[in-house]
C-alpha cells in the first residue's frame, strides 16, 4: 500500500518564503511513496527544486470578497457557537469586533476549502492509499483539514507550529481561531520550540498528549574560523517587517564608538526597507567607521554560501516574537556567534555568554551596541571557545538528519 503524504505549504516551492523546507522536503520524500505538495503561492514561478516523487499543486487560500460577505452566514453554524464558548469561558476574553470577524472568515475558509481539497485528494490517490495530511502552519489550513478529516478516510492529520501560528498575543485580534478543535479533531500538534510547546499546555492540558516537539534542523557544514579582517562584520537575515525590528539594528550600530569599525551586511526585503534606507542614509552614511549593506532577497543556498566564504563576527536577531529562528541555527551551524532577544525559543539555541548572547525581550538600541563590544572584547581563545560552543549545540540537538528523521517517523506511528 503506498504511503501518500499531502503537504500544505503556504508559499513553497515557489517564490522565495519558506526556505526552511527545502531541507525537510528531501526527508519527507524519502520517506513516503508520493508527496503531493499543495501550496497558497498562485503568483510566484517555482524557484526551487523539489525530489522526482514530489507533485507540486497550487491552490489559493484566500477568500474572494463574495465569499467574505458570506461568512456572516454562519453566525448560525454549530462551530460558531462553539468557538464562542471556547473564546469566552477558556480564554476569558470579550467577544471584539475583530475576533468575531476572524471566527467567521476561519469558518469559511474550512467550508470553502474543504471541498477543493477533498478534491485534490481524490485526484491524486486510490481508495487502498495511506493518506496522511500536513500542514506546515498551525493556521487556517489546519483547521480546515482537521475538519475534513472528520469525512474522508485518512492515516493522520498532523500540523506544526511556529510562532505567529501559535502566540495569541502575537497578533492584532489577541486571539488565533479554532485552537481547540484543531487539538480535537487531528492527530497532533508538532511544535518547533520547547516555549510554544509549554503555551499550548498552558491553555490545553488536557490534550497534552497530542502536543510534541519536534525542533527543526539545518545540515552541517565544516566550522569556518579564519578572521582576515579587522573589524566587527554583523549580519542580520530577515524580512524588513515591523516584527523583525530591523531598524534597532541600524539604531545599535549608530551608537557604537568611532574606535570600532562596522561592516553591517543585512538580507532580506520588506514593506519597511524604504524607511530603513532613508534612516541609514542620514545617521549611518555620514559615519566613516560604518558601512552597510543591503543584500536584499537572496536564496538560502546563496545565503549560506556567504556564511561559508566570509568570517562573520556577530549574527543579530532582534525580532519581537519568534518560534525557533532557523537563521540563528544556520548561522550557528557555520560557528558564528549569536546575539538575540529573549523571544519565542531563542533561548532553546542561545545560552547566555557560552554560545553567544541573550538580550531582554524589548532591547533597547543601547543594550545591543552594549552586546557588540562585548563580543568585540572577546579574547581570542574567548571568541574560539564561543564559536565552537555554537557549532557543537547544533550538532546535538538541531541536526537536519536526526531531527526530520525523528520527526516522520513519529507521523508514522502516531496512535492518537
Amino acid at each position: 500500500m503506498k504511503n501518500i503524504l499531502f503537504f500544505f505549504t503556504a508559499t513553497y516551492p515557489y517564490g522565495s518564503g519558506e526556505t526552511f523546507i527545502e531541507n525537510e522536503i528531501h526527508y519527507l520524500a524519502t520517506s513516503f511513496d508520493s508527496v503531493i505538495i499543495v501550496s497558497n503561492n498562485v503568483t510566484d514561478t517555482q524557484t526551487r527544486k523539489v525530489p522526482s516523487n514530489v507533485t507540486c499543486l497550487r491552490m489559493n487560500y484566500e477568500l474572494s470578497f463574495a465569499q467574505k460577505l458570506y461568512a456572516l452566514t454562519h453566525i448560525f453554524h454549530p462551530l460558531f457557537w462553539h468557538e464562542i464558548r471556547i473564546i469566552r469561558s477558556r480564554y476569558k476574553k470579550q467577544i471584539s469586533r475583530l475576533i468575531l470577524f476572524t471566527v467567521l472568515q476561519s469558518l469559511q475558509k474550512a467550508l470553502s476549502w474543504k471541498k477543493q481539497i477533498s478534491k485534490i485528494i481524490t485526484t491524486h490517490s486510490h481508495i487502498s492509499d495511506s493518506i496522511y495530511l500536513y500542514s506546515y502552519w498551525n493556521n487556517d489550513t489546519a483547521f480546515a483539514l482537521s475538519y475534513l478529516q472528520q469525512s474522508i478516510s485518512t492515516r493522520k492529520c498532523i500540523s506544526r507550529a511556529h510562532g505567529w501560528d501559535v502566540y495569541f498575543e502575537a497578533n492584532e485580534a489577541q486571539y488565533l481561531p479554532f485552537k481547540q478543535y484543531i487539538l480535537e479533531k487531528s492527530d497532533g500538534i508538532s511544535f518547533i520550540a520547547e516555549e510554544g510547546a509549554n503555551y499550548y499546555k498552558n491553555l490545553f492540558p488536557e490534550y497534552a498528549d497530542k502536543m510534541y516537539l519536534s525542533h527543526l534542523g539545518v545540515n552541517i557544514p565544516d566550522i569556518q574560523t579564519a578572521k582576515k579582517h579587522n573589524h566587527i562584520r554583523i549580519v542580520s537575515c530577515s524580512n524588513i517587517i515591523p516584527v523583525k525590528r530591523v531598524h534597532l539594528i541600524a539604531k545599535a550600530i549608530e551608537k557604537m564608538p568611532s574606535k570600532i569599525n562596522i561592516e553591517w551586511i543585512h538580507f532580506g526585503t520588506g514593506n519597511e526597507l524604504d524607511s530603513l534606507q532613508e534612516y541609514c542614509k542620514k545617521h549611518l552614511e555620514p559615519l566613516t567607521h560604518i558601512s552597510y549593506t543591503f543584500a536584499g532577497q537572496k536564496t538560502n543556498k546563496e545565503v549560506l554560501s556567504f556564511y561559508s566564504e566570509n568570517y562573520i563576527d556577530i549574527f543579530i536577531n532582534v525580532s519581537s516574537s519568534e518560534g525557533i529562528p532557523v537563521s540563528i541555527m544556520e548561522a550557528q551551524s557555520y560557528g558564528i556567534s549569536c546575539i538575540a532577544t529573549d523571544v519565542g525559543g531563542s533561548r532553546e539555541l542561545i545560552t547566555d555568554k557560552e554560545n553567544g548572547f541573550i538580550l531582554s525581550s524589548d532591547a533597547s538600541a543601547q543594550e545591543i551596541a552594549d552586546t557588540i563590544q562585548s563580543v568585540w572584547k572577546l579574547s581570542n581563545d574567548e571568541t574560539e571557545k564561543m564559536r565552537y560552543t555554537a557549532h557543537k549545540r547544533i550538532i546535538e540537538k538541531f541536526n537536519a538528519e536526526k531531527n526530520y528523521t525523528n520527526f516522520i517517523e513519529k507521523i508514522l506511528t502516531l496512535t492518537v
